[in-house]
């Protein structure tokens, strides 16, 4: 056996040391009277995480030192060697050598740093903690329901319900009338932050709205409807498309880029080229989220009402009417988006498109060479969305803006 496989074995057992005395208290609870040396502040540790950490900080000091004493070695070597050519070559070999390795040493960590920090800033695993217990509310059918009375309030899912919430928004809506609370919050932060669900009111305007612990909510009177009003609309693009609906004026409102826009006309040219008396007219684009409650709203306002007993309809019945009202000038066929970051008009990538001379299924054909799809969502036949992206149709999503 050479010298050089015993110094490789010698190396090797030096490491494997190292390793298990590092790992040994962490993975087999073994325990020295001496702790490793802190590597620039890192310690091993009790978690895994914090031992990797310790062993990739280590490993990069070591190796940095071991590179050092290498060039330093070297060096001698190279200057001892006098007019030996063989020594002066396996001199600037190890220097050649030791330079190479403290820049992959370098480059390594870089490299992980760049594609993702975590890789070298390990973080332990921490379980969260359980939730608290059942206080405020109950769950039924994934709506969260306020025991005390003070009406309803939509959930996401039924394990948001396990949170305790301790202030509500309370909401009058005439001078002398009733006040009812119909959203809750875990605090009183939460609630004024909800700029949607309890907007801000002028002193003296109604509908007013305020912010008041929970268990000063007032239940409301016997026979009085537990169905909350739609929300009032403060959004200047939500209000002109209202006004626009009401009165039969333009209800499309393009974003600002106008590639959706040119998406539309370009799909428009080619479906009214394709055929004899077809045409293409866009009734809907942008929805600003608050317009997008509304419409949401309103279906969710019917069905609650609906889903109510018999003997409770009776006291929602104007606001069912007002409602259906409003499905009807919406022309709101059954199926809205939740009013969330991900609703495609909320995100300026969805137009809705009443065509005529043929099927949508025949429109699809036309419209994707325009970067545009038709969803062929049950109760929305008008809905077209922008294709998947690719290099010929980039994304157009704009910031959503809750």
């Amino acid at each position: 056996m050479d010298s050089k496989h015993i110094q490789n074995i010698f190396l090797f057992l030096v490491v494997a040391l190292a390793v298990f005395t590092i790992a040994a208290p962490t993975v087999f609870g073994i325990q020295f009277e001496v702790s490793p040396p802190p590597f620039f502040g890192y310690t091993p540790g009790e978690s895994p995480a914090s031992l990797v950490r310790y062993l990739f900080v280590a490993g990069l000091a070591l190796g940095g030192l071991l590179a050092l004493a290498m060039i330093v070695f070297a060096g001698i070597q190279y200057a001892a060697s006098g007019a030996n050519p063989g020594w002066q070559n396996d001199a600037k070999d190890r220097i050649t050598q030791a330079i190479l390795g403290l820049l992959l040493l370098l480059f390594s960590y870089l490299i992980l740093g760049t594609i993702n920090p975590s890789l070298v800033g390990l973080r332990d695993v921490r379980v969260p903690p359980p939730p608290p217990p059942l206080t405020h509310r109950s769950c039924v059918n994934f709506s969260c329901v306020v025991v005390q009375g003070a009406g309803h309030d939509q959930c996401q899912d039924n394990a948001e319900c396990l949170v305790a919430r301790e202030w509500a928004c309370e909401r009058t809506l005439i001078p002398n009338g009733t006040s009812t609370c119909n959203r809750t919050y875990r605090t009183e932060q939460e609630c004024r932050d909800d700029v949607l669900g309890c907007a801000p009111t002028m002193p003296g305007t109604f509908p007013r709205n305020r912010c008041i612990r929970l268990s000063e909510c007032a239940a409301p009177p016997p026979g009085a409807c537990t169905v909350p009003p739609l929300t009032r609309m403060t959004d200047p693009i939500a209000l002109q498309l209202e006004l626009a609906a009401h009165t039969g004026g333009s209800t499309v409102v393009w974003p600002v880029d106008g590639r959706l826009r040119e998406r539309f006309a370009r799909f428009a040219a080619a479906w009214s080229a394709s055929g004899t008396g077809r045409s293409a007219v866009a009734t809907s684009a942008y929805r600003p989220m608050q317009y997008q409650r509304h419409l949401w709203e309103i279906m969710d306002r019917i069905n609650r009402i609906n889903a109510l007993p018999p003997n409770q309809q009776a006291a929602c019945q104007s606001l069912l009417q007002a409602v259906q009202n409003e499905r009807s000038i919406h022309q709101l066929t059954g199926v809205v988006a939740p009013p969330t970051c991900l609703a495609p008009h909320t995100l300026g990538i969805a137009v809705d498109i009443i065509i005529t001379g043929g099927t949508y299924a025949q429109a699809d054909v036309i419209a994707r060479p325009a970067c545009l799809q038709w969803r062929a969502i049950p109760g929305d036949d008008v809905h077209f969305e922008t294709t998947p992206v690719t290099a010929a149709c980039p994304n157009i999503a704009q910031a959503c803006v809750p």
